[in-house]
């Protein structure tokens, strides 16, 4: 392998600048463009490792082969430093992500915040809106995964009369209610493999509590 500008005749070749500064024997420093022997550079920094150019002359190779420390490149005679260290590429795309991540769920939790806020007239403490519920959901299922269930008002379309996901929850503690909602914007809360939206219910979403279609069954309806 040659270190030679292309498309230049070889009869140029010594005379050239670029070729007589840069490219030179490791040992005798006289111009040369021939890599042979795989040698490399033994830069005190450590870290160049480069091939370099060791010429034809055999006191040339001799020297190589017997003190390869004493090979510098071209690039390290003038001073230049390889970088210290590669860059940790997989560790800073992990850093980025988990920052990302971090970012996301504080503002889910600052989001969660504001929502379970009670000082809001406007929300129910005790009261919360499920959303997303398997069909297979019960209201013993229910009570094992927020507390003690006071009622379960479970919705369904008005059409079918069947249970589509959602139901209204009234809970007898305060407490309960609040670590369910902030479970849930933790997207920790879950029932049967799948994630449940909560929120609490407001105060406005029926005329009356419990409404005079409560559906307070174990089971959600079927249909008609």
């Amino acid at each position: 392998m040659e270190q030679v500008p292309d498309q230049k005749p070889k009869s140029d070749l010594l005379e050239d600048e670029d070729i007589q500064n840069k490219a030179k024997c490791a040992v005798c420093r006289r111009p040369w463009t021939t890599y042979r022997g795989k040698f490399k550079c033994a830069s005190p920094q450590g870290l160049c490792g480069v091939p370099v150019l060791v010429c034809d002359k055999d006191e040339c190779k001799q020297s190589a082969l017997q003190h390869p420390k004493q090979l510098v490149c071209e690039l390290c005679i003038i001073g230049h430093k390889a970088p210290q260290l590669m860059p940790d590429l997989v560790g800073l795309k992990r850093k980025a992500e988990q920052t990302t991540t971090d970012d996301s769920s504080s503002k889910k939790l600052k989001q969660s915040d504001s929502t379970t806020d009670t000082k809001d007239n406007n929300l129910c403490k005790d009261r919360l809106f499920l959303r997303r519920l398997p069909l297979t959901a019960t209201k013993t299922k229910l009570q094992e995964l927020l507390g003690t269930v006071a009622l379960v008002h479970w919705l369904a379309d008005k059409n079918s009369g069947a249970f589509y996901g959602s139901c209204i929850v009234q809970l007898e503690s305060e407490q309960d209610a609040k670590q369910a909602v902030k479970a849930a914007a933790g997207t920790s809360l879950t029932l049967e493999k799948k994630n449940i939206k909560v929120s609490y219910c407001r105060a406005d979403f029926d005329t009356a509590w419990p409404p005079t279609n409560l559906q307070d069954k174990e089971y959600p309806p079927i249909g008609r």
